[in-house]
């Protein structure tokens, strides 16, 4: 009797508790790439009430770009993945140029460029540089240029003040005469102490070494005033002053800076100079009546023209070498001994 009513007990449990006997653990499904979280209890493959599913998918990763490598000289190479410099608050490509696509170097002098107009417009807030042009996607000749070919020069035109010593940022290359007003527009000036400050970042950076700056007398020695007059890293005075040269027998640049970068590192197929017989090519179609880009920037807009007499110099160039001058060229007076391979400074009778 007992035996009957127990057996009848344990039957009526699965009427008493619905679902009991269909009941199934919470799972864990793996699939390929995927994983999906069931929580809580599922009755017959669904979900139970208050559980969530999950699933989460693994971003696939972007393949690595090739380093960027400068192939050969400054005059004679070409740029293998350059890097497009894109613009950002602190620099921008200059209008003037307005859709040149010789806006490419290497990883290491883009990243200069960046990181020195950053530092300037962290000692001065506001400002902003003009970047003017590097090389060519792939490298090779550039218009008007004599270098700019293997991605390691840019051209960086000045940082410039108006007659209240404001910033004034211009849409071309705006050149300078030596007492630090413009040559062709009315009331903007030099800017010193933000040039300074662009030519120390510039050689303070840990971005790329850089071996010259090519920039007229006037500006240069405008720079180093300022920054000997206001407590500059002597050694920091000595090594910019080795390293800011103006090109000799030539048009002067006295409307930028032309930066140019040491061979990276790594860069196996990188040259620093480029040879006689290049020089001697690159003379010869200076010669044949080829403008000099330093000579032929678009103006500045918004600022009121000064009537001037055009320049009667010879082609700007940075190609011909000290061999090529004279023993008392005044070149080497402005060469400092201790910056190794500034004895073989390209410069003479080239297009820039």
């Amino acid at each position: 009797m007992l035996r009957n009513l127990f057996a009848a007990a344990v039957a009526l449990v699965p009427l008493l508790v619905p679902g009991l006997a269909r009941a199934k653990p919470a799972v864990t499904k793996v699939k390929a790439g995927t994983v999906i979280v069931h929580k809580g209890t599922v009755d017959d493959g669904t979900p139970g009430k208050g559980s969530k599913e999950h699933e989460k998918t693994a971003a696939p990763k972007k393949p690595k770009a090739p380093p960027s490598a400068s192939v050969g000289s400054p005059s004679s190479g070409k740029l293998e993945n350059g890097v497009r410099f894109e613009d950002e608050p602190a620099a921008r490509f200059t209008p003037s140029y307005g859709t040149s696509d010789v806006r490419y170097g290497t990883s290491e002098i883009v990243a200069l460029v960046h990181g020195a107009a950053k530092s300037v417009a962290k000692q001065y807030p506001g400002s902003v540089l003009n970047v003017g042009q590097f090389s060519k996607p792939g490298g090779g000749d550039v218009d008007r240029h004599a270098s700019h070919e293997s991605g390691r020069d840019v051209d960086l035109p000045f940082y410039i003040k108006d007659g209240s010593g404001k910033p004034y940022l211009a849409g071309g290359f705006v050149p300078f005469r030596s007492d630090g007003t413009t040559t062709l527009y009315k009331g903007l000036h030099f800017d010193e102490a933000r040039n300074w400050a662009l030519v120390a970042a510039l050689l303070r950076s840990p971005h790329a070494h850089v071996s010259h700056i090519f920039v007229a007398d006037p500006q240069r020695n405008a720079v180093l005033a300022y920054g000997k007059s206001h407590g500059a890293d002597p050694d920091l005075l000595a090594r910019a002053a080795g390293l800011m040269v103006q090109p000799t027998g030539v048009l002067p640049h006295d409307d930028h800076f032309h930066v140019r970068i040491a061979c990276p590192s790594g860069d196996g197929k990188c040259v620093e100079n480029p040879t006689s017989s290049r020089r001697a090519k690159k003379h010869a179609k200076a010669k044949g009546g080829k403008k000099a880009h330093g000579a032929t920037h678009a103006p500045a807009k918004g600022v009121t023209k000064v009537a001037t007499k055009a320049p009667t110099k010879p082609v700007e160039t940075e190609e011909s070498t000290t061999e090529e001058t004279s023993a008392e060229d005044p070149l080497e007076k402005l060469l400092s001994p201790q910056v190794e391979g500034l004895g073989s400074i390209h410069m003479g009778a080239k297009r820039h």
